[in-house]
C-alpha cells in the first residue's frame, strides 16, 4: 500500500480503515492492489473535490445501490471527516426524491445505529 493511500485511507476511515485494508492485503492481494492502485491512488486521492463532497457523493451513490455495510462505513467516515448526523439525515431526506422511501427508510436505520453508538459511546 503506498504511503499517501495509507493516509488518505486514515484521514476518512481512521485506524479501522488501515486495518481492514491490511486485512484485505493478506487475504485478498490482488484486490487490495486495485484498492490502491484506482480508488485510492486514481480517484479518492485527486483534488477536484474535498473528501466530505466525495464522502457524501458516495453514500448517495450506496443508498441507491442499497449497500447498507457500505452505506455504513462511509457514513462513520463522513463524521470521521467531521461531518454530522444532521447532514446525513438531509442527504437521505433529499435521495427520498430519487431513491424512493424504502431505501431512504433503510438509510435512516444505519444512521439510527450509528447515532446509537455515538450515543453509548459518551
Amino acid at each position: 500500500m503506498r504511503q499517501s493511500s495509507t493516509e488518505t485511507l486514515r484521514s476518512f476511515f481512521g485506524e479501522t480503515g488501515v486495518a481492514t485494508i491490511g486485512r484485505m492485503e493478506a487475504n485478498l492481494p490482488e484486490l487490495a492492489k486495485l484498492v490502491d492502485d484506482f480508488g485510492l491512488d486514481k480517484v479518492w486521492s485527486r483534488k477536484g473535490l474535498a473528501l466530505h463532497e466525495k464522502s457524501l457523493i458516495t453514500i448517495s451513490s450506496q443508498v441507491a445501490r442499497g449497500d447498507w455495510y457500505q452505506v455504513e462505513a462511509h457514513m462513520k467516515s463522513f463524521l470521521h471527516l467531521g461531518g454530522t448526523t444532521e447532514e446525513l439525515s438531509e442527504v437521505l431526506l433529499h435521495l427520498t426524491v430519487y431513491c424512493g422511501f424504502p431505501a431512504v427508510i433503510s438509510g435512516f436505520r444505519v444512521l439510527q445505529g450509528i447515532r446509537a453508538e455515538i450515543s453509548s459511546v459518551k
